[in-house]
């Protein structure tokens, strides 16, 4: 497993015995459910960078609207 993904082969997962197929599949779980915990906890960073990208945006705006070719 390589921090997510179960990286085996089809016939190496044939190959595996029930339970362990079976911890795989809860690995993998557990796994997505932390990320998505983590994704779901950046909801005021994102709003805080999109909030400051609006003005560096809105200031670019500006100055290259005042600056003639």
């Amino acid at each position: 497993m390589n921090g997510f993904l179960v990286d085996i082969s089809k016939e190496d997962w044939e190959n595996l015995p029930p339970t362990q197929q079976s911890w795989l599949v809860y690995c993998a779980i557990q796994n997505l459910n932390h990320r998505v915990q983590c994704l779901e906890n950046r909801k005021y960073f994102d709003k805080i960078a999109s909030f400051l990208g609006g003005i560096l945006g809105g200031i670019a705006a500006i100055f290259g609207s005042k600056i003639k070719p």
